[in-house]
């Protein structure tokens, strides 16, 4: 059997968490993964494919950039070249989600790729796709070989904190998010059943009186980094939230007017003690 069939089935949770981080619809998601299989089987009858599972994830980001191209110039500015890891997190807790780059190659297909320097995407508006560049402003500042990013609340302050492995002396770099706001956020952790202890492939939905936001609880994992398993999401200018889950299992937890501010730890109906 092909080696990228196998790498699809072991990781097609995975990979559709990924591609669905990165898309506007998730409507879209069906579409990409199939696209996604079909190009990275046609490649493996040309070659040989010594890390399937890492070419899926890398041919899933160019055909997410080739659907964004057809709605947005200003999105293929900003993907354009991403390599190897990005994540996509709300950094300021407005509720939109902002995308923070590293990049870890040095030289490939003739161009020069060092010292590129650790990027944030600020999301400007949630009417458009269109990110800022800001991490010289907000002192997110370092050129070395990034190969991994974890994005977390670290401090369990209430704000998204960025880890960063790279290929070097400064192999770990900590930003702690120092930013000042009047934003309000939920930490969200899953306690699931025995086979499932973290909750992973649980859909969470968070709902105020001015927007709703999807998450899905897939590990964060990236390029030789890993996030916890737990979810951060903005809130604004809301003071509360509703919040629910949709476990993997079909089972359905909702909680309604949770206070803003806090970390909140949600038990499925059968949770492992």
């Amino acid at each position: 059997m092909a080696s990228i069939v196998n790498a699809f089935r072991s990781s097609e949770n995975r990979l559709r968490a990924f591609v669905r981080r990165l898309v506007v619809n998730d409507s879209d998601v069906d579409d990409i993964c199939q696209e996604t299989v079909l190009r990275a089987l046609e490649a493996e009858k040309q070659r040989t494919i010594d890390s399937p599972e890492a070419f899926l994830f890398g041919v899933a980001r160019n055909v997410v950039r080739k659907q964004l191209a057809k709605q947005s110039r200003s999105v293929i500015d900003l993907v354009d070249g991403l390599a190897p890891d990005e994540y996509a997190a709300d950094i300021d807790n407005d509720t939109l989600l902002d995308i923070v780059h590293v990049n870890g190659w040095t030289e490939i297909q003739g161009k020069d790729y060092k010292n590129i320097p650790i990027r944030l995407f600020h999301n400007a508006s949630p009417n458009s796709t269109r990110f800022n560049e800001r991490a010289g402003e907000v002192g997110i500042v370092n050129d070395g070989q990034g190969r991994g990013i974890a994005c977390f609340d670290a401090e369990r302050d209430g704000d998204i904190d960025i880890v960063v492995s790279n290929s070097g002396p400064d192999n770990v770099v900590f930003y702690r998010n120092e930013s000042i706001n009047e934003n309000h956020w939920l930490g969200i952790q899953l306690r699931g059943p025995t086979n499932n202890r973290f909750g992973v492939g649980a859909r969470i939905t968070v709902s105020t009186d001015d927007v709703t936001q999807i998450r899905e609880l897939g590990g964060k994992n990236h390029y030789v980094s890993h996030s916890p398993f737990e979810e951060h999401v903005g809130l604004g200018s809301s003071n509360s939230a509703n919040v629910q889950v949709h476990w993997p299992d079909g089972e359905l937890t909702e909680i309604l007017s949770v206070d803003a501010d806090q970390n909140l730890v949600i038990d499925h109906p059968r949770a492992a003690e």
